[in-house]
């Protein structure tokens, strides 16, 4: 209905279908793209290991990381970006 939504909707899926052609470990890549005139749904790969935000929502706040770890994920983002 919002036209400035329906353009960075069809912004996002078409970097989602840009990313995934190149099956990037560190990205839930698009599986399928279900779209009718009332309604779009990407389906995307299962992440059983859950989303960065939970992820680092579960470390607890102003605890820390260890350097190991925290490098770790360092990477991974970096390289998904």
């Amino acid at each position: 209905q919002d036209k400035g939504m329906a353009a960075a909707m069809r912004s996002e899926i078409e970097a989602l279908q840009h990313v995934s052609e190149r099956k990037h470990p560190n990205v839930a890549n698009l599986v399928d793209l279900l779209e009718s005139d009332q309604a779009t749904h990407c389906v995307l790969e299962y992440c059983s290991g859950g989303s960065v935000l939970r992820y680092l929502q579960s470390k607890g706040h102003g605890i820390g990381w260890p350097e190991p770890e925290a490098a770790r994920m360092v990477v991974q983002v970096t390289t998904a970006l």
